[in-house]
């Protein structure tokens, strides 16, 4: 299994140096990947944006992103933007997971249907398609043939029609019980839509390790998930890994799953953080 690690782009007052930083730091202690989120009302930096000056920042480490598909309305433009970050991170470094959105703030900024939401990433996946294979005069074309692999981050019956059509697998939210119960249904799709190798079974984990850095967590959390509720924002809360003995559970129990990729996702903005869990990690690491 693999093991990334997430940029705290969604931590309130991170800047992009610090970015920069944890980028850097992840690649020279052997992290297999970088990981950034999207979400719109929020202060948090747009990922595809942050992808392409981290590709410019680092030489090897792998790059990926969820994206907030629908937000994109211009599908040809969003189709030129990962192709243009395709080639800046050079070729099989990118990959995306899209993710319909789960938040009604953000279309409701955007002027666009919440509801549509479904019916617009399936008409991105076309254009996608499209510009990608077709000489349309549409942007570069990617640097990865093909295109960067795109695997889908949600876990609702569309979203197993797209991962066992359109993708190369899945990325999981946290919690190792929904990790094990939705990869089984992937592996059950894959084979029945005859597709060959084996979908890509990715995870997250939030982490945050040491005193000042679980203090931020617990402000991060309640503020980024203020609109779930006290229950979900407790659940979370509970379930973020903030010892070195709760990181080694965490990467046994993913591997026990069947997980491929498990991306432990930074909640402080403080770049030592990178190497508190290299440390914690060990020989798991690489």
């Amino acid at each position: 299994m693999q093991i990334g690690i997430g940029l705290p782009s969604q931590v309130p007052g991170v800047t992009g140096a610090t970015l920069l930083e944890f980028a850097r730091r992840a690649e020279a202690r052997g992290f297999a990947s970088l990981y950034t989120s999207d979400r719109l009302v929020w202060s948090s930096f747009e990922p595809l944006a942050t992808l392409a000056a981290v590709a410019g920042a680092t030489e090897r480490i792998g790059l990926n992103a969820v994206v907030l598909a629908p937000l994109r309305a211009n599908h040809a433009l969003f189709a030129s933007t990962i192709a243009s970050v395709d080639h800046l991170a050079g070729p099989g470094r990118l990959r995306l997971s899209l993710s319909p959105g789960p938040r009604p703030d953000d279309f409701e900024r955007s002027g666009l249907d919440f509801h549509a939401r479904g019916a617009q990433l399936d008409a991105l996946l076309d254009e996608l398609e499209r510009s990608w294979r077709d000489d349309d005069g549409v942007g570069p074309k990617p640097a990865t043939p093909g295109g960067p692999a795109l695997l889908f981050a949600a876990s609702s019956a569309p979203a197993l029609r797209r991962i066992t059509t359109r993708g190369a697998g899945w990325l999981a939210g946290p919690g190792i019980e929904q990790f094990e119960t939705f990869s089984a249904r992937v592996r059950e799709g894959w084979r029945e839509r005859g597709r060959s190798g084996a979908p890509v079974l990715a995870a997250t984990c939030k982490y945050a390790l040491g005193e000042a850095a679980e203090e931020n967590m617990r402000r991060t959390t309640r503020g980024y998930y203020g609109f779930a509720g006290e229950d979900m924002i407790a659940a979370l809360i509970a379930e973020t890994a903030t010892t070195p003995q709760r990181i080694a559970e965490e990467v046994d129990a993913y591997q026990r799953a069947g997980c491929d990729e498990l991306y432990f996702l930074s909640q402080h903005d403080d770049p030592a953080q990178v190497d508190r869990l290299a440390d914690a990690l060990g020989d798991r690491l690489g």
